[in-house]
């Protein structure tokens, strides 16, 4: 059975065309006659998945697979915490700068320091041979923590590199999370009848 998920053409090629899935964040080559129209309904939803970029790590930073494998490890398939404190403009696209945090043996664990400590990345101001700074100023010296800003419970979705990564709102009692999940089982309920009626 095809699985559907929600997607933009950005260009076609031929017979393929590449595709952002809007829910997700990534970016993929598709055959043309794998796309469907959307339903009106699944059309006017907004994308789920949020760009965003990791808060305090340097930009002038070589990315390489390493640092998004350390991203993926550092968030798994748990929830973290984000805590928007800005954002920039690229290329006419709004990105949110995030701080992430998640609770581990009751203490809550930076992902900017998880980074830093394996060498995948360097603080801002800091290069990677640069020396650390004692665990005691970490969470203030680069970015000083405001308590009036919401924290947000979200999943890591995807990764290409720690300034570029995509987010999904968890919600309250994972409401955001059982949503997506509503909106996938309907969507494979509703294309896959389509796709038995076409046969």
């Amino acid at each position: 059975a095809t699985e559907y998920h929600r997607v933009k053409v950005i260009t076609i090629e031929s017979d393929l065309a590449w595709v952002t899935y809007i829910d997700h964040g990534n970016n993929s080559q598709v055959p043309l006659t794998s796309l469907v129209c959307m339903s009106e309904k699944l059309s006017s939803l907004p994308p789920m998945a949020y760009h965003c970029t990791l808060a305090g790590v340097s930009s002038e930073h070589e990315w390489n697979e390493e640092a998004a494998r350390g991203v993926r490890l550092f968030s798994g398939k748990d929830v973290c915490k984000a805590t928007v404190v800005g954002s920039r403009d690229c290329m006419g696209k709004n990105i949110m700068i995030v701080m992430f945090s998640k609770e581990e043996d009751q203490t809550d664990i930076s992902l900017l320091d998880f980074l830093v400590f394996r060498a995948l990345a360097s603080r801002e101001g800091q290069d990677l041979e640069g020396s650390s700074l004692p665990i005691s100023f970490r969470s203030f010296l680069y970015l000083p923590l405001d308590r009036t800003v919401q924290e947000h419970l979200v999943k890591v979705v995807h990764v290409d590199t720690p300034d570029q990564m995509y987010i999904n709102l968890v919600g309250e009692n994972h409401s955001y999370i059982k949503y997506m999940e509503n909106m996938m089982e309907e969507m494979q309920e509703e294309y896959s009848r389509h796709e038995a009626d076409d046969q």
